[in-house]
């Protein structure tokens, strides 16, 4: 038997939320801080106009088990995220540099 799709979250959905103003063209954005591969997943969350051209990387990912988590951190809060989340960020932080992501 096929496994049935699931109704997950939306990725804006893990971190805290931030009104944005869709006709004023704002967006959330994660910004994922530096870190060695033994360091936790720390970011925070902001909001952005698109209309200031901010820089911005697009994630996209399947979610994978909802029931399968990793605590992050989320502006001094932990979080539980998916799996493939979770290695999605470990994959996409930098060393030295943060970065940030677009999750309206």
């Amino acid at each position: 038997m096929a496994a049935q799709p699931r109704n997950l979250p939306p990725f804006s959905s893990i971190f805290p939320p931030i009104r944005i103003d869709l006709n004023s063209r704002e967006i959330r954005t994660v910004t994922l801080m530096p870190g060695r591969w033994t360091d936790p997943i720390v970011c925070t969350v902001a909001k952005a106009c698109l209309d200031d051209n901010p820089e911005y990387d697009a994630l996209s990912y399947v979610w994978g088990d909802p029931s399968v988590c990793k605590p992050i951190y989320v502006n001094d809060r932990v979080r539980n995220v998916t799996v493939k989340l979770f290695a999605a960020l470990y994959r996409l932080r930098g060393v030295s540099e943060p970065r940030t992501l677009g999750c309206s």
